[in-house]
């Protein structure tokens, strides 16, 4: 995390650049957070500003019915596709006394994923959602819901995915009384085992979009169903672009569905950022865009909608916020990998990453219907595709050869190094599909944790890890080194565990991805 801050005239500003932030007190209680940058003022001046804040479904909802007024609309319909706990919808329910739709991606503490196939289209709940309203905006608000479910690949569809997943689900039960025997000869407690398959297993791996709506069932009408107009706001946080995308199919189908206004509140970019920075080394408050998407935005559109606001009126907020990251990674075994410039080659390509807690997660990808989950004190959160990634220090591929990647000698994918002499430095992110993962989960012992092994096809191919040490050559900018997995969450909700192996990477995959420079050999 950077912070920058300035003193002036006894006044404080400061300026925090992170990705995630700490939950408001709501959270605490599993209230819906939605990751936000935040600016804060004090009528005096003074202002802080964070890249890292949240916004609860209780603040959302109580904004919502604040600045638009108690009984000022028809129905207002939330659309939000961040993960949440139940408890998190129920803040936001109760905050709005009028007929509400709010459509979720998931129901209670789990959510389905917005992915980019190979062939460029969107898939998912709300990409399916989209479409269905795209196609025919004449149908019911519930009915494009279950559409959007069959859009999701990972939900269970017929008996033998419904008996896969259970085998699945029972082999990590028993992985668990194993690791529990592990753990009783080691000294340490034992790890909850969540509950058979039959029993209410199924119930907390299986559970699907929903729409969470008010007593009146306003679900059972289109969703532009105002008796006067329709007015949308589009709330979105996460600035890859595949969110980008997903907003895209927002605007196209509320189009085709009829509404009148549609106001778009967009991420921070390099820009803003460029103007918070020079605000805090001018000693004055930021001039920021009226469409960058922060809460106190939000409630401006909201106040200029409500002079057009009234009983035959539906506003409708989609709220597009998503993408920390969560490196689980440990010291590597033999060849003291991570942290220790470990170099591989032909004669030395093998080496163990973590122990039975980062076997675990990966793990979970695969007993999971929907994908897999981190537990924290009182929230699921859901991730998207793992990784395996690389820092490396130097490395080099005669020819420019692939080197296969193998985890538990399961192959996994291939990684192109450096073939130009004197080699260089280099990031590298393999994502381990779901085929792989369950090879892995299904054929292996993840008891000791995972070992990871280099095909070479040359005797002069290498790859050196990169170092805590090395952080300096690169500038600081990649924020991890070593060999580790990747866990990208595709919902931003309270804080992100951080126990032992876990650590939040705050820095921009997409531009760390392309982040190479080039460097002698010793």
């Amino acid at each position: 995390m950077q912070a920058l801050s300035s003193r002036f005239f006894g006044i404080v500003a400061v300026v925090l650049l992170a990705v995630a932030g700490t939950p408001p007190a709501d959270a605490g209680n599993g209230d819906l957070a939605v990751s936000t940058p935040r600016l804060t003022t004090d009528g005096a001046g003074g202002w802080s500003f964070t890249g890292g804040g949240q916004m609860t479904g209780k603040e959302l909802g109580t904004m919502i019915e604040k600045e638009i007024g108690a009984g000022n609309y028809q129905l207002v319909t939330a659309v939000i596709n961040t993960c949440h706990s139940g408890a998190g919808i129920g803040a936001l329910k109760a905050a709005l006394s009028g007929p509400h739709n709010i459509v979720t991606t998931c129901n209670g503490d789990q959510t389905t994923r917005v992915r980019k196939e190979a062939d460029g289209k969107l898939t998912g709940f709300l990409p399916a959602f989209w479409d269905s309203v795209n196609a025919d905006p004449t149908k019911s608000v519930d009915s494009h819901v279950e559409e959007g479910k069959k859009g999701e690949p990972r939900l269970p569809k017929s008996a033998e995915d419904e008996a896969k997943a259970k085998a699945r689900y029972e082999a990590y039960r028993n992985y668990l009384k194993r690791l529990n025997e592990k753990r009783a000869k080691e000294g340490k407690p034992a790890v909850e085992i969540p509950p058979e398959w039959d029993k209410g297993g199924r119930e907390t791996r299986v559970q699907e979009p929903q729409n969470d709506q008010s007593a009146d069932k306003p679900g059972a009408a289109k969703l532009a169903s105002g008796k006067s107009s329709n007015h949308a706001i589009i709330y979105r946080t996460d600035g890859r672009d595949v969110s980008a995308e997903e907003e895209k199919k927002t605007v196209d189908a509320l189009k085709k569905a009829g509404f009148t206004s549609i106001d778009i509140l967009t991420p921070l970019s390099n820009t803003d950022g460029k103007e918070l920075s020079d605000a805090q080394k001018e000693h004055r408050p930021p001039n920021l865009r009226d469409d960058l998407a922060i809460p106190s935005n939000l409630q401006k559109k909201l106040q200029a909608l409500k002079p057009k606001m009234n009983k035959d009126e539906h506003l409708t907020v989609v709220v597009i916020g998503h993408g920390s990251k969560v490196q689980a990674s440990n010291t590597t075994g033999a060849n003291l990998g991570l942290g220790n410039g470990a170099l591989f080659t032909q004669a030395n390509p093998t080496d163990r990453i973590g122990g039975h807690g980062t076997a675990s997660l990966l793990a979970e990808e695969a007993v999971s219907p929907l994908t897999g989950l981190l537990l924290d004190d009182y929230i699921y959160t859901r991730w998207d595709q793992p990784a395996l990634v690389l820092q490396t220090l130097d490395e080099f591929s005669l020819g420019g050869a692939p080197v296969g990647v193998l985890i538990n000698g399961i192959p996994v994918g291939d990684l192109v190094l450096d073939d130009e002499p004197p080699g260089g430095f280099g990031f590298h992110r393999l994502e381990i599909d779901d085929a792989a993962i369950a090879a892995i989960f299904d054929t292996t012992d993840i008891l000791n944790g995972l070992e990871v092994s280099f095909d070479f096809s040359s005797p002069d191919d290498f790859l050196k890890l990169a170092t805590a040490d090395d952080l300096e050559l690169m500038g600081g900018v990649m924020g991890f080194y070593g060999l580790s997995l990747q866990f990208s969450l595709d919902g931003d909700d309270a804080a992100v565990p951080e126990p032992g192996t876990l650590a939040l990477l705050v820095v921009g995959l997409a531009w760390l991805v392309t982040a190479r420079r080039r460097r002698p050999r010793p």
